[in-house]
């Protein structure tokens, strides 16, 4: 159950290792209450079927993020404290602070260009 995780659309982001389910089937029997009781036995877990103690199958997952995912992390991280330092240099600086109005407005001109250019390549 635990692999759905890696087949999702983020499938690049979650990775996981191990796990499966082998459990014994158990059919209904409302004539005995024992059947599908489940125990723990030493180390073990066992399920009773009606007439015996079935030893259940199992094993432990491991899910964590891809390489992909902690280099977009370590990416955002990086970005997000250069930001940051340019904001706090901007205070105190005020040449630092004409550099930073002026990547800003140069950003908004080049989202501006970047959305002209798409629409001009779909009319194509």
């Amino acid at each position: 159950m635990i692999n759905s995780i890696g087949s999702g659309p983020n499938n690049g982001y979650l990775q996981v290792n191990g796990g499966y389910s082998n459990n014994p089937y158990v059919s209904p029997n409302a004539n005995n209450p024992m059947q599908g009781m489940i125990r723990l036995n030493g180390s073990g877990m066992e399920v009773f079927d009606g007439s015996s103690w079935i030893s259940m199958g199992y094993q432990t997952a491991e899910v964590s993020l891809s390489g992909m995912a902690i280099s977009a992390l370590d990416w955002a991280t990086k970005k997000m404290h250069e930001e940051q330092r340019m904001q706090e240099l901007a205070k105190r600086h005020p040449g630092v602070a004409d550099a930073v109005a002026n990547l800003e407005k140069a950003m908004d001109q080049v989202k501006v260009m970047v959305a002209l250019t798409e629409q001009e390549e779909k009319a194509l």
